[in-house]
C-alpha cells in the first residue's frame, strides 16, 4: 500500500480556490495517493492552524492571501528566495520543522515556457505588487527578462517592492490609475 500524504491551502477567502483540485490532478500524474483540503484561516488564527497540521500529521501545506507574508515568522528553514523576498507560499512538514518556498514565480516562468515563450529577452508588465508580484519579478529577473514594468493600486506596496528591488536595473514601478472612461 502507497502512503498517502495529507496536505492543506490556508488563506481567506479560499471556497473559491482550485487548488485541491489542481494538485489532486498533478498527484494522480505522479502516482501520488493525497488529500488536500482548504481550511479558511486569517493572520490571528494561522499559529494554531500550523499546529494543528503539525499534530495531525500534515506533510505540508500552501498559503495564499493573506498569508504568504505572515506565515514567514512560523518557518524554521527558509529558501533564498524566501529570506530575500520575505514571502513563501509553499511549505514542508517534517518531524516539526517547517521549510519555506516560494514558488509562485518560478511556477508562472515554467507556465509560459510551457507555452512557447521564454523570458529572457522579454519585456513584461507585472499588475500588482504583493507576495506573488515579488516572487514573478525575482523569477523573471533570474530568467532574464529584458525589462520590467510593475503598476500597483496603493503607493505603500509599490514603495516596498521597489525598495526590495532597488539594486536591479530595468525595473519600472509605477501607480496604477483607472480611471472609467465612457464612450
Amino acid at each position: 500500500m502507497t502512503e498517502k500524504y495529507k496536505f492543506a491551502l490556508l488563506g481567506t477567502p479560499i471556497g473559491h480556490s482550485l487548488s485541491p483540485d489542481i494538485h489532486k490532478i498533478f498527484a494522480e500524474g505522479c502516482k501520488l495517493d493525497i488529500d488536500y483540503i482548504k481550511l479558511d484561516t486569517n493572520k490571528p488564527q494561522l499559529k494554531d492552524t500550523v499546529g494543528r497540521l503539525k499534530s495531525e500529521g500534515f506533510s505540508g501545506f500552501n498559503c495564499t492571501m493573506p498569508l504568504k507574508e505572515e506565515i514567514i515568522k512560523y518557518i524554521n528553514i527558509k529558501s533564498k528566495q524566501c529570506e530575500f523576498l520575505n514571502v513563501c507560499n509553499t511549505v514542508k512538514i517534517n518531524n516539526d520543522i517547517l521549510s519555506g518556498y516560494t514558488t509562485d514565480g518560478d511556477g508562472m516562468v515554467a507556465g509560459i515556457r510551457y507555452n512557447g515563450v521564454e523570458a529572457a529577452g522579454k519585456n513584461v508588465l507585472v499588475f500588482g505588487a504583493g507576495g506573488t508580484a515579488k516572487s514573478v519579478l525575482l523569477s523573471l529577473i533570474l530568467n532574464k527578462a529584458e525589462r520590467m514594468i510593475v503598476l500597483n493600486r496603493s503607493k505603500e506596496n509599490l514603495d516596498v517592492i521597489k525598495d526590495l528591488f532597488a539594486g536591479y536595473k530595468d525595473i519600472i514601478f509605477d501607480l496604477f490609475n483607472f480611471e472609467k472612461t465612457v464612450y
